[in-house]
């Protein structure tokens, strides 16, 4: 789009430069240059010109110095490029970023809804990909997104939860096979009703909404073989699960799966246990402390030692003489990819891990628009008082829909009052400083070319490459591509295009052993019952 000259008054000189959009440079150039010249502190993201303006008047930027930044671009007249370019290196310090790193890079999974939220966006695709197991209906996802204001967390609630209710009340009125559809439906849509709610953890739609959204899931399950709801011992409590049993009378390898930042037990349904079973593996998937259940019913907050939460699940599922105990595997979702690599490290019983997608250090999903070395971040989140950042994490948050929604989340998963008092939480969720390195078992590592929070960009590597890097067990890294139509988050849309290369690997990674010791039948009654 064409852009509004501004101006800018270079004292070192005395020159007067005109800044127009004939060349590509980013605001984060901008906000640098900004930064240098007046000695405040300026970010700015994708925002309207108004935002801009008034946003660059509370730093005291003079009024003539620039009369409008617009879109993402800012440029020196007359489409010299070069000089754009050596204007920055002389400015603001460091080489120009690319304006391409923002761009949609030519990936043909078109935003076909919700074109201008990012989020919006994804979390409709998230949906979508649901309908490969069951989980949604294309038709019943359009015509509920049609009803949304883009931005607009309650248009978001109500519609997914009106669309829910109403899939919910066919369920219950259905014959079995029907039933079991619509209840599985009805699972995916109240989730999503409660998705953007998390900022006011008080609010009573997020309790609704989650607590139907799991009861239509168990509705679901109870018309389906070999499923059920288990409870797994945990210090003072349990973690709430599913466990797939698959067929036959040889005891079977098992993948045990969580999610990550955001998911619940209930979506990995979609998300590999159902394809799993199929396959002939045991799978038990479950909610940890900071996921779905664990903080919604029993306020358990996010813990980065999540070795000390799968040691217990192992605990459980080997109760279960069904289980091969030498073909075991962990699989983690989003944050997941860096929580079930930091378990590999330190838990021997795994026969292999699977990243999904792999994460060497999760805070960079939200500290990236910071650009401060993380030792710095660390200082500045966990000092007393902070302004300066402070007013940073609210720029970021007015400008950017992800942003904006992963403090809100990360504040009510990680039990924290303040979006300082979480970034400084998150920064202990790595595989740093040699815990990478640690894994002895074989490894998969998969990464969507372009995710939304973990991709990497001119300045720093994708998170899965980091981890893929550091590790010196057996490895392979698998990318998902965007013209296969899976390099989203998690490879959200292209969930059996995922759960097949994810389960090829593991067939291959644990073999089926010589059958030279004898099956005793299962006897779960001793496992805890479901509440």
């Amino acid at each position: 789009m064409p852009l509004v000259a501004a101006f800018l008054d270079d004292a070192a000189h005395d020159t007067e430069h005109i800044l127009t959009g004939t060349a590509a440079l980013t605001y984060t150039d901008a906000a640098d240059i900004l930064t240098r010249l007046t000695g405040h502190t300026v970010r700015h993201r994708s925002v309207s010109e108004e935002k801009v303006a008034s946003r660059i008047a509370a730093h005291g930027v003079p009024a003539a110095f620039v009369t409008v930044l617009a879109a993402m671009d800012v440029a020196i007249a007359d489409g010299d490029e070069d000089r754009v370019t050596d204007t920055v290196e002389r400015i603001a310090g460091r080489p120009a970023r690319s304006f391409s790193t923002f761009e949609n890079k030519g990936n043909p999974m078109k935003q076909l809804l919700f074109h201008d939220d990012v989020q919006f966006w994804f979390e409709t695709l998230r949906v979508i990909g649901h309908a490969s197991y069951g989980g949604a209906d294309f038709g019943e996802v359009v015509a509920t997104a049609s009803q949304i204001t883009a931005g607009d967390y309650d248009s978001w609630h109500d519609a997914w939860l009106a669309t829910a209710e109403r899939v919910e009340a066919e369920a219950r009125a259905a014959h079995p096979v029907s039933a079991r559809d619509g209840f599985l439906r009805a699972s995916t849509y109240y989730r999503s009703a409660e998705f953007f709610l998390h900022g006011n953890p008080d609010d009573p739609r997020i309790e609704h909404a989650f607590t139907r959204g799991v009861a239509c899931f168990r509705s679901a399950i109870a018309h389906l073989a070999a499923v059920e709801p288990v409870e797994i011992p945990y210090g003072e409590t349990t973690l709430s699960g599913y466990f797939y049993r698959a067929s036959g009378e040889r005891p079977k390898p098992t993948l045990v799966m969580h999610n990550g930042f955001d998911g619940s037990a209930e979506e990995l349904h979609f998300f590999g246990a159902v394809g799993g079973q199929e396959r002939g593996y045991h799978v038990l998937t479950f909610d940890g402390p900071g996921q779905a259940t664990a903080i919604h019913r029993d306020k358990l907050p996010f813990r980065p030692d999540w070795e000390n939460v799968v040691g217990p699940v192992l605990d459980f599922l080997l109760t279960d003489p069904t289980v091969d105990p030498a073909r075991i595997a962990l699989l983690g979702l989003s944050l997941g990819g860096m929580l079930a690599p930091r378990a590999a490290a330190f838990e021997t019983r795994l026969a292999a891990v699977v990243a999904v997608d792999g994460v060497y250090d999760g805070s960079t999903a939200i500290t990236t628009f910071l650009e401060l070395d993380r030792v710095e971040i660390s200082r500045r989140a966990t000092a007393d008082h902070d302004e300066e950042l402070d007013e940073l994490i609210a720029a970021a948050r007015d400008d950017s829909p992800v942003i904006r929604w992963a403090y809100d989340h990360g504040r009510y998963a990680m039990g924290v009052q303040t979006d300082r008092q979480f970034l400084a939480a998150l920064l202990k969720y790595n595989v740093m400083d040699g815990i990478a390195e640690q894994i002895t078992c074989p490894v998969l590592v998969c990464e969507a070319a372009e995710d939304l929070f973990f991709a990497g960009d001119e300045s720093r590597e994708a998170e899965p490459r980091r981890l893929y890097e550091h590790l010196t067990a057996p490895k392979k890294l698998l990318t998902f591509t965007a013209t296969e139509g899976a390099a989203e988050h998690c490879h959200s849309g292209a969930q059996r295009l995922a759960v097949g290369r994810i389960f090829d690997w593991l067939d291959d990674t644990m073999p089926p052993r010589p059958e030279h010791y004898s099956w005793h039948p299962p006897n779960s009654a001793s496992w805890p019952a479901a509440n």
